[in-house]
Parts: C-alpha cells; sequence; structure tokens
C-alpha cells in the first residue's frame, strides 16, 4: 500500500502507532501509582520497590541502541509489532506476578525485578519504530510537527495513566494493569491490519 497517496489511511495508521505510544505510557504510570502500596503489602522495602521500577529503566536505555538499529534492519512495521505484543506478554505476566504475591504466595524481589525487565527490553522498539514510520511519511516541513506528536503521546499517557488507576482501582488494585494488556493486544490487531511498512525492502539491509 503507498500511505504517500492515501492520506486518510496514513492519519488511521499514525493514529494507532501514537495510541500504542501511549498505551505504554499508561502502564508505567499506572505502576508507578499503584506498586507501592502493593509492594508494601507483600513485604518489599521502598529501596526494592525503587529497584523493581528501576532496573526497568535501565534495561530500556541498555536496548534502546539495539533497537534503533533492528528498525532499519527489519523495518518499522515488525518492530512496532513486536513491541505492542510485548506490552500485552509482559504486563500481563508482570501483574499475575502481583496477584500471586496478593495471595500471600512467595514472590519476592528478584521475580517482580525480572518480569519488568523483560518489559523494558520487550517494549523499548516501538519508539524508534514510530519515529522511524513518521520520518518515513513526512517531507521536512511536517517532520518537526510530526516528532513532536510521538512526545505528545507519551506525554498524554503519562497524564492518563494515574487517572485511569483512579477510577478503576475501586474494582481492585490490578484491573489497571489487566486492562493495559488487553488494549495492547487490541493495538496490535489494529496495527497489524492496518500500519504499512514504509520502509522500501530495497532500503532495509
Amino acid at each position: 500500500m503507498d500511505i504517500h497517496s492515501q492520506p486518510q489511511s496514513a492519519g488511521m495508521a499514525r493514529a494507532v502507532l501514537l495510541a500504542g505510544l501511549a498505551l505504554m505510557a499508561i502502564g508505567q504510570s499506572v505502576l508507578f501509582a499503584i506498586f507501592g502500596p502493593l509492594g508494601r503489602d507483600m513485604g518489599l522495602s521502598e529501596v526494592m520497590i525503587g529497584g523493581v521500577i528501576s532496573l526497568s529503566a535501565i534495561a530500556v536505555v541498555l536496548s534502546s541502541p539495539w533497537w534503533g538499529r533492528r528498525v532499519d534492519h527489519v523495518g518499522r512495521r515488525p518492530v512496532f509489532l513486536q513491541a505492542m505484543a510485548g506490552l500485552a506478554v509482559t504486563t500481563l505476566i508482570f501483574t499475575l506476578a502481583l496477584q500471586v504475591g496478593q495471595a500471600k504466595w512467595i514472590m519476592g524481589f528478584g521475580a517482580f525485578a525480572l518480569a519488568r525487565v523483560t518489559y523494558g527490553l520487550s517494549v523499548t522498539g516501538a519508539q524508534p519504530a514510530v519515529a522511524g514510520w513518521v520520518a518515513d511519511i513526512t517531507t521536512e516541513e511536517e517532520r518537526t510537527g510530526g516528532m513532536a506528536m510521538i512526545g505528545a503521546a507519551y506525554g498524554i499517557g503519562t497524564i492518563l495513566g494515574p487517572v485511569l488507576a483512579w477510577l478503576l482501582t475501586g474494582f481492585g488494585l490490578l484491573v489497571p494493569l489487566y486492562l493495559v494488556a488487553g488494549l495492547a493486544v487490541v493495538v496490535f490487531v489494529l496495527a497489524w491490519q492496518i500500519v504499512p511498512e514504509t520502509r522500501q525492502q530495497n532500503e532495509i539491509p
């Protein structure tokens, strides 16, 4: 599909990509809101709670260069799809681990840390994939605005996360995380259906 000649399709695809980035930010900020009380209830210290979140961020930083090269090597679309699949699976695994911990089964710092590191390694490709996709379909005049939308998507997601936690935790502290995992599946399916690859095959090493 020639995305350049179909602006409506390009707009829909871009909306799905930005929704995926916003959803990642929602998942992070929801976790910030609920992991503290949950961790303390499971016997984790403040240092351990902060460590779980920090290790995830370290995984993102360390894996970012590799994912950036991966986007150019295999294309934007497959990396974004991998990231959304990773978001769904790793969020679900971490939420199930929290569920087990709430049930007072033995769940230690190592299990939570491993789950979040896996999350960080899995989802990092989304941002460079979207940035590459936007760069491919925009002119020089449009590119700055297109890239700004990426930051805006993260910002909106960061704001919406605590709101979502506030609205849904009355039904259970883990409900927002289950919702994020489910929405990641929805974004994956939509991206699979409507987001085309924009990097030409002869440009991919």
